[in-house]
Parts: structure tokens; sequence; C-alpha cells
């Protein structure tokens, strides 16, 4: 097998076992998000399902009765394969077509800044309208560049929340990771690739510190309970 050919195969073994660990381990985005969720729910709306492995992780115990949308039909078609929902909807999250208080909790994992700050507002506005418990967002927290990757025309970044915006909208937000060790996953080299890696140590070794300083943090995560109730950890 070729050297570069060897590289590859490294880099995606390495990718697969992060996204199955990511949840377990501390100070990560999913991580964050799962210790902040209500368990106590029956029904889970996950706008912006990506390829299903956060929600693999959520519902691994298969307690909660799970919705995936997405705009994006073969990212679908993998969560379908994956077994990551229960059902599925093609649909654009700027039309969403829920009623009232129809799901417990529903989810917005990394996609708002894939939207207009005025289309953010309104998915926002309308998560929170739907949700009957819980409102639950993970986001970048400063702009990197994005180019559209696995021929999906949607991954280009537009607008970017801050700590103080969402705080602002009543959401308990946990800074976490190092800004400026993310790249852009459509025009990655080798040894970007290969920084990519290590900078995934220090999101984690990074943790505690971006709990005390803010400023420093790459990525939001943002919970937010819609009925009143505290069921965030403080």
């Amino acid at each position: 097998m070729k050297p570069l050919r060897l590289v590859d195969k490294a880099l995606e073994l390495a990718g697969r076992f992060e996204q199955v660990a990511e949840g377990y381990v501390p100070f990560t985005p999913l991580n964050l998000l799962y210790l902040n969720l209500d368990k106590g729910v029956g029904s889970i709306l996950d706008l912006g399902t990506g390829k299903g492995h956060p929600m693999k992780f959520i519902n691994r115990r298969k307690r909660y009765y799970t919705v995936g949308v997405d705009i994006f039909s073969p990212y679908l078609q993998e969560c379908r394969r994956k077994g990551s929902h229960g059902e599925y909807i093609l649909c654009d999250v700027r039309g969403l077509p829920f009623r009232r208080k129809s799901f417990d909790t529903v989810l917005c994992l990394r996609v708002l800044e894939h939207l207009t700050a005025d289309e953010g507002e309104r998915l926002l506005a309308e998560m929170e309208v739907i949700a009957r418990r819980q409102v639950a967002i993970i986001t970048p927290a400063y702009d990197f560049d994005q180019s559209p990757y696995d021929d999906n025309p949607y991954q280009e970044h537009r607008f970017i929340w801050s700590l103080a915006q969402l705080r602002a909208r009543g959401y308990k937000v946990w800074p976490n990771g190092l800004r400026h060790v993310q790249f852009d996953t459509a025009r990655m080299g080798y040894l970007q690739k290969l920084l990519a890696s290590f900078s995934h140590l220090l999101w984690v070794i990074s943790g505690p510190l971006v709990l005390l300083f803010p400023a420093l943090s790459g990525c939001l995560v943002a919970v937010k309970n819609v009925d009143g109730a505290s069921r965030v950890r403080p």
C-alpha cells in the first residue's frame, strides 16, 4: 500500500474513533450537550442531522422517539443506514412543518452558522415554539472559512452567534474548545489533517481553561428550558 494511502486510512480510522468516543470525552461539545439534556423526555426533534453520529450517541439506549430533519438527502440516507433516528424528513429548517409543542426537546447541532442572522433568529424562535421542554444548540464561537464539502452546497458559514447573543435569549451557555485550531474541512491537505488530529486533543485539554476564559473558545453549547423548569447543570 502506498504511503499516502496509509495516511488516508489512518486518518479515516481516527475520524471514526473520534465520532464514537466524542460523547464520552469530557469538555467535548457532544459530552457537554448530553450532560445537560433533560433525560426524562420522550421525544427529540433533530434539526440538521448531518451524518447522524450525535443522535447515535444521545439515543444509544433507544429511550426516545426521534425525528431527524435535513435538507441534504445523502445525509438522511446515511442516517437511515446507521439507524440513528426513528423517522426522517427531507426539509429546509427555514420552513418547518411541525405543530406547536409537538416535541419535548429540539436539537440544532452545527446548523445556526449556516443561516443568515435573520434566518437564525426565526429558527430559534420557532424551535422554542415547537419544544415542550428544552432547546439545545451547538455552534461555532468564531468565524472561520468553511467551504462546501461532501457535495453539500449548504455547508458554508453565513453568520456566527456570540455567547452574549445566546445568553441574551435566555440560554445557559458553555464555551469549549480552542479557537483557531479548526480548518476548512473541504480544503484540508495532509499536513492540516494531521494537525487536526492533535487539535482535538488540545480541545479536550483546554476545557477547564476555556470555561474560565470564554474569549478563547472555539465552540458554544447552549441549552434553554422553555417550560420554566431548571434542569441544566450549574
